[in-house]
């Protein structure tokens, strides 16, 4: 493990966050959510605007010998041990879509339209976690947050 990345768990951890989300996974999150590589000094550091996908290209050409594959995206996210059971739009990528644990869940409504970006269970805690992707359309309206409930 880089000494940066040490650095950026060590950062996580000042800041309080739980155990999990100070592993290599959430310090190379951290390290990409801030375009910090290497020889980068923390005063350099930037906040721009990241997907997923660029921010895992991040850590591949900087950080990591082997590189996540592609369809490990759903594990670079703040959901440590979690398990993705919906994402709505995978126009780049393969559908996930478990409407049947959703269904176990209290999650009944299917409409496309209605459903979160996506949904992440926390079968540790029993937590379904809904996602909404920012988008230039502005913050969660009371009409969408009715769509959600």
């Amino acid at each position: 493990m880089s000494d940066r990345i040490q650095e950026a768990r060590e950062v996580l951890q000042l800041l309080g966050l739980p155990k999990e989300q100070t592993n290599e996974r959430a310090a190379l999150t951290l390290l990409g959510l801030l375009t910090l590589d290497p020889a980068t000094s923390w005063a350099e550091a930037t906040n721009p605007l990241i997907g997923i996908t660029p921010l895992m290209q991040f850590a591949a050409d900087r950080y990591l010998e082997q590189p996540y594959a592609p369809n490990t995206r759903e594990t670079f996210r703040f959901t440590p041990g979690g398990h993705v059971l919906y994402v709505g739009d995978a126009s780049h990528g393969e559908p996930v879509d478990h409407r049947a644990v959703l269904v176990e869940h209290g999650i009944v409504n299917h409409e496309h339209g209605k459903m979160p970006d996506a949904i992440v269970l926390l079968p540790d805690r029993g937590w379904l976690v809904l996602i909404e992707a920012v988008t230039t359309h502005g913050p969660i309206g009371p009409l969408r947050r009715a769509d959600l409930a």
